[in-house]
């Protein structure tokens, strides 16, 4: 889900000089925040998880970087405990 939502949209966007309209940013992230929803099984988690994607994104690393897949495998770790405890 980070791949599609996050990674390439960002990859083609890194160093480009345009401004995002502000509906479009608002649909795209309330459709980001209904999918990490549905994996973690709650808006605060999923609130806290985009902001520290976003965070983890704000100083413009390479692709090659890895920190999206520790964050991703931190979250979905939790999350799958949760559902085995169900």
């Amino acid at each position: 889900m980070c791949r599609l939502l996050v990674l390439e949209p960002w990859a083609e966007m890194v160093g480009a000089s345009m401004r995002i309209d502000p509906e479009s940013e608002a649909l795209y992230r309330k459709v980001a925040l209904e999918c990490v929803i549905a994996i973690l099984g709650d808006e605060a988690s999923a609130e806290v998880f985009l902001l520290a994607l976003d965070g983890l994104l704000a100083d413009q690393p390479s692709m090659e970087v890895q920190r999206t897949q520790l964050l991703a495998a931190r979250f979905a770790s939790r999350s799958s405990k949760k559902g085995a405890r169900s």
